[in-house]
Parts: structure tokens; sequence; C-alpha cells
């Protein structure tokens, strides 16, 4: 699915438009969440019903494809990602905060050689005024999946691990921007 939805974080790129990704169902999150985060966490304008709040990505490298290229995509849709998460993180806060802690995992396979690459990316702040944050991608582990059953088995795990880690800390931060749409609401009242 094209990400023609979410502000693009280097305007001078296309859109990205990763071979699979995972994110919460729309209807997971409060309306008032949706609505003011909108750019930042659904990465569709066509479907709205498409999963949200991305943060587990997968880029598969074709044949004639850089791999270069391939890990740029999947850092960039990390950072995305990692936007999304710290923008529910930090919804109905007068100030960001940051964690350190990586909360977007990519992953990139190329099925000519049965490399899977698994990253991880956090959110941190910046020195610079015209970009008050800075996306950083660190690289968990590489696995060769035609190797030998053993390596298989690992790469395997490490991805799934990777998912459900992704689903926990998604969850997590849905359930708190929510909780604060609804304390925010029932203050207004």
């Amino acid at each position: 699915m094209l990400f023609n939805g979410l502000h693009l974080i280097i305007e001078s790129i296309p859109y990205p438009q990763p071979a699979l990704y995972d994110g919460a169902l729309p209807a997971d999150i409060d309306e008032r969440v949706k609505h003011n985060l909108q750019h930042l966490i659904m990465p569709s304008a066509a479907n709205p019903q498409a999963p949200v709040v991305p943060n587990f990505f997968v880029e598969i490298k074709a044949p004639s494809e850089d791999e270069n290229l391939v890990r740029c995509w999947a850092c960039y849709n990390g950072a995305l990602g990692a936007r999304a998460i710290h923008s529910l993180r930090n919804y109905g806060r007068d100030k960001p905060v940051y964690d350190g802690n990586g909360n977007t995992f990519t992953a990139t396979y190329d099925p000519g050689t049965g490399i899977l690459q698994i990253y991880v990316t956090h959110v941190t702040a910046s020195n610079r005024p015209r970009h008050p944050v800075e996306y950083h991608t660190t690289e968990l582990g590489s696995w060769n999946l035609k190797d030998d059953k053993e390596s298989f088995v690992r790469g395997a795990t490490a991805f799934r691990n990777a998912r459900d880690l992704a689903k926990e800390f998604r969850d997590r931060v849905i359930e708190e921007a929510n909780a604060k749409a609804r304390g925010l609401a029932a203050g207004s009242q």
C-alpha cells in the first residue's frame, strides 16, 4: 500500500510503499486522536480502514534492486513508524517526552541470498531548530535463512519477536493516547 496519507519526513522523495507492514485497527483509536494526528498515524489517504500507527515493516529486495536502496527504504519506514509512536506517546502533552527506546522494527529480506536483517528505530530530540527530532536506526541482527535449520529458526524467531514487540508498543501508546483524549474531553465539559 502506498503511504500517501502520511506527511513525509523528507519532502523530495516519493511516498513509501513497504512490502508488508503491521498496524492497529482504526477503530482502536479514539476519533479525537485520529483527527488530531491523522497525517502522522494514518498511512493511506484512500483507505481509512487500512491499519494505522505502522511500526513493523518488511522490505523485500527485488533481483535487480540495489540492497542499499532497500535498506534506505527500511530506515525511512522505521522513521515514519517511530514518528507515529512518538506522536501518540506525546498526545496532549505540552512538551515532548523522549525515552530513547526503540519501538519500531523493520526487516529486509533478500530472497536471492536468503539474508534477513532486522532493525529498530527510535526518536531523540535534536539540537537543530528546523529539525526538532532525529531518527536513529540500529541493526539488531542478520540471519541467512537458507543456510541451515538453526539459522532459519533463529531468524524466524527474531522476526516473530520483533513483530510481537512492535504490537505491544503500539497497543500501549494507543491506550495511553485514548485515555488522554478521554481525559481532555472530560475536562472541557
